[in-house]
């Protein structure tokens, strides 16, 4: 029997549903986590019925978290809108002055 490595990708994705473990697409990223556990599961000798529903998913805990922020201003926008809120106030102040 040749090794697991020297296996294509769709071969191990045959001999991982043979097996019965549930499995999302064998690339280089996750290849040695299921020959990994091809290796468990052939060493026990046990090989399951497929299962007719194909669920897949990752079994790594990966969680990704974004930082959203306001998109980037430039200096200039940053001083005119500075100068706007200014004169904004400014017509307030003298608004109540004048009342």
């Amino acid at each position: 029997m040749s090794s697991l490595s020297d296996k294509s990708a769709q071969e191990i994705s045959d001999l991982l549903d043979e097996y019965g473990i549930k499995h999302g697409p064998v690339v280089e990223s996750t290849r040695n986590l299921y020959e990994k556990k091809l290796k468990e599961a052939m060493a026990k000798g046990k090989r399951a019925k497929p299962s007719p529903d194909k669920t897949y998913y990752r079994e790594e805990g990966c969680s990704c978290y974004f930082t959203l922020s306001p998109p980037h201003r430039s200096e200039a926008d940053m001083v005119f809108d500075d100068v706007n809120q200014l004169q904004c106030i400014k017509e307030s102040v003298i608004r109540q002055a004048t009342m």
